[in-house]
């Protein structure tokens, strides 16, 4: 056996040492990458596993703060509003709560009220009470004028002093002129402060305020003061005397307005209303007047006009009689004359009709 030589064996020695150390560096750092990854990994699981747990945990906790939140503010409230009540026989809650009570009894709680307990109406008076205050119809007074001076309105007088038609007001008429605007009305029979309040549209707590009331019952007789309420059209007209009374009684058999002719069958216009009533029925003269014509023609028969204030002109056709002349002054519900047949009619009535200043208007315009 030759010998060895011991360099080279040296030499191959640490070169396999060299390659070995290498591989197992090698190793080791791949192991290391391998471990740095799933640790980046697990981090980042776990942090998104946090992330999620925490978004849960706030979106549970949000809720519970604002039902709590919700809740004591709704206690605070509730207290603070029931504290700023005062504890009475009329609370709040009784008037509110109308739907399971009896309207007069709720009234009954609204006018009276414990005193024992030095309390005061839960609702404060809406209304102050009226007050009246007399005036005695000067020379030359309007009740425009008057009404300006005690700064209410003209409706006001007239209602409150029950003045129907202008020419009542005379020199030397004592009124009585309320204080705010207003009507006063006679209580009949029957009659409530809720009744008159759904009448004239107004609270009844309103008139109870305005005219100080202590109870709920109110006496047939004595006097009521409504307030706010004005004049109906029907009551302008009245007082400016526009109202006519019916000439005759019966039923309108064509009214004002087009239509289709009886005669001709064609589409025409109809300038009045007609009334069927029978022969011989007494026509009234529906205002005061003048009789400007009396007289026959073809299509109106036996007519009579009068002339009223304002330039309104009756006409009453198809008469059988006339009992008054040219000129005649008139006075409302006098006789003019009696229903006939005249002229171009189908049967017995009264063809009425109004005109103003030439033209015709519906004669149920001022019918009442």
């Amino acid at each position: 056996m030759s010998k060895m030589n011991y360099n080279n064996f040296n030499k191959i020695y640490w070169d396999n040492l060299n390659v070995l150390n290498s591989i197992e560096n090698k190793v080791i750092k791949d192991s290391k990458k391998k471990n740095k990854y799933n640790s980046s990994i697990k981090v980042l699981n776990n942090r998104k596993n946090i992330k999620q747990t925490t978004e849960i945990n706030f979106s549970k906790i949000y809720t519970a703060v604002s039902l709590l939140s919700l809740f004591f503010l709704s206690i605070i409230l509730t207290s603070s509003f029931i504290s700023s009540m005062p504890a009475k026989k009329n609370s709040l809650f009784k008037i509110i709560n109308i739907a399971e009570q009896n309207p007069a009894k709720i009234l009954e709680d609204f006018l009276l009220f414990n005193e024992d307990d030095n309390s005061e109406r839960v609702i404060s008076n809406i209304f102050n009470k009226v007050n009246y205050f007399k005036y005695r119809v000067q020379k030359n007074d309007t009740i425009e004028k008057i009404a300006k001076k005690f700064k209410v309105t003209s409706d006001t007088i007239l209602l409150a002093n029950n003045i129907k038609k202008s020419r009542n007001l005379r020199a030397g008429t004592l009124l009585t002129i309320p204080d705010q605007n207003g009507r006063v009305v006679i209580v009949k029979n029957n009659d409530s402060i809720l009744k008159f309040a759904k009448i004239y549209g107004i609270s009844w707590e309103k008139i109870s305020d305005a005219n100080d009331l202590e109870s709920s019952v109110i006496h047939p007789g004595s006097k009521l003061f409504i307030p706010e309420s004005q004049m109906t059209k029907y009551e302008k007209n009245q007082y400016y005397e526009q109202i006519f009374i019916w000439p005759v009684k019966g039923r309108i058999t064509s009214y004002f307005g087009s239509r289709i002719d009886p005669f001709t069958g064609i589409y025409g216009f109809h300038t009045g209303i007609d009334i069927k009533c029978k022969i011989g029925t007494k026509v009234a003269c529906v205002k005061d007047g003048k009789v400007v014509f009396t007289g026959y023609q073809k299509v109106y028969g036996n007519f009579i006009m009068v002339k009223h204030s304002d330039n309104v002109i009756t006409t009453y056709a198809h008469l059988d009689k006339i009992e008054v002349q040219k000129n005649m002054e008139i006075k409302q519900g006098d006789y003019l004359g009696t229903v006939g047949t005249s002229g171009r009619t189908t049967g017995p009535h009264l063809h009425f009709e109004v005109t103003k200043n030439g033209k015709y208007i519906d004669p149920l315009t001022f019918l009442r």
